[in-house]
């Protein structure tokens, strides 16, 4: 008769012995794991998208306030040009000479007679006699006309430079310009529309302000 209690240390032995595992199955990402790459993925995502909000952010501060400085140099322009010219009875041709004295350092480059007036952006500003203005502050002599130019601007500083002339009673007439010289014959004063149409983004815009003397 079998003895059945002397197999069992080795059916015992047999059950103590390691599980082989199957290797050719890939070992599962815990779950806690999975989750920890889930929030790493969507902290970067977030990241990136606050990072791009404030650069963008910055940029439209920045041009608001470089706007803001070239405001205040064509005012200073305008207020310097009517204070010499109020007892002369015409305005000369070329007006940006007697600028150079009245601007902030930081708008003046170069020295002596090859000084510039510039914005934050670095285009140039010019003045000049008559109401046909000129990219190079070329002007004709006139009784009652002069005008500023912005060179280079970009598409909003450009739209909000030249809004802020319009309905003046001292300004005659407001232009825009993609790129190029203003023409022999520049087109029709600007209204909201056209501005937004003349300044067309290509951070080369420019405008022109007409003023009656």
């Amino acid at each position: 008769m079998t003895d059945v209690s002397a197999s069992r240390p080795f059916e015992a032995t047999l059950s103590r012995q390691p599980q082989v595992q199957d290797r050719t199955r890939p070992r599962p990402i815990p779950r806690r794991t999975r989750r920890g790459l889930v929030n790493v993925v969507l902290t970067m995502a977030i990241t990136a998208v606050v990072i791009v909000a404030i650069l963008a952010m910055y940029g439209g501060l920045a041009t608001s306030m470089r706007t803001q400085v070239v405001q205040t140099h064509l005012a200073t322009a305008e207020a310097r040009i009517r204070e010499i010219y109020t007892n002369q009875p015409q305005y000369e041709a070329n007006l940006t000479l007697v600028l150079w004295s009245a601007m902030p350092s930081n708008a003046i480059q170069g020295t002596g007679g090859s000084r510039k007036i510039v914005t934050p952006w670095g285009g140039e500003i010019f003045a000049g006699g008559g109401a046909t203005p000129k990219n190079n502050g070329t002007g004709a002599v006139s009784p009652n006309r002069f005008y500023i130019t912005v060179l280079n601007l970009p598409e909003r500083a450009c739209e909000t430079l030249a809004q802020s002339y319009l309905g003046r009673s001292d300004v005659v007439a407001v232009y825009v310009k993609g790129s190029g010289d203003f023409g022999a014959k520049p087109t029709a004063s600007a209204s909201p529309g056209t501005i937004q149409t003349g300044c067309d983004g290509g951070d080369d815009d420019r405008i022109a302000i007409v003023f009656r003397g």
